[in-house]
C-alpha cells in the first residue's frame, strides 16, 4: 500500500518527491533477499524502523507517526484503490497529518481540505 504524500500525487494535487510502500513482512523479507533493494535500519521520531530503499521508493513493515501506528494488515485493510493500486485513505493521510503537525503537514492539510471542498473530488471515484 502506497502511504503519505503518494496519494496527494496519484489525486493530482501535488507532486511527491518519492513513494513510500508499506508491506507485509513476507514482502518485505522476499524483497530484503531479492537484491535491488538497500537494506538499513534508521530512526524515525525516535524509533528505529526497518526500510528498503531503490531509486525513490521506500519500503517499511510498519507505519508509526506521533500518535499511531498502523500494521499493513489494517492499512491494506482500509486502503482505496486508484488506478489498481492500493493507497492510504485521504481522509485517513489528514486525519495523520493533522497529528504530526509538521510545517509540510500543515500545507498538505490545507491542500487536502481544498481538495475535498472541491465538487467532485473524491479519491473513490478516481479510476
Amino acid at each position: 500500500m502506497v502511504l503519505g504524500s503518494g496519494i496527494l500525487a496519484a489525486l493530482g494535487i501535488r507532486e511527491s518527491n518519492d513513494i513510500d510502500i508499506l508491506a507485509t513482512p513476507e514482502l518485505f523479507a522476499r524483497l530484503k533477499t531479492e537484491g535491488g533493494w538497500k537494506y538499513e535500519v534508521v530512526e524515525i521520531g525516535g524509533t528505529p524502523r526497518e526500510k528498503l530503499t531503490s531509486g525513490f521508493a521506500e519500503v517499511f513493515k510498519d507505519f508509526r507517526w506521533h500518535g499511531g501506528s498502523m500494521s499493513p494488515e489494517e492499512g491494506i485493510a482500509s486502503a482505496v484503490q486508484i488506478r489498481g493500486i492500493n493507497f492510504l485513505p485521504l481522509e485517513r493521510l489528514r486525519e495523520i497529518k493533522v497529528q504530526m503537525g509538521r510545517e509540510k503537514d500543515v500545507r498538505d492539510v490545507a491542500l487536502i481540505d481544498e481538495y475535498l471542498a472541491s465538487p467532485d473530488q473524491s479519491p473513490e471515484t478516481q479510476e
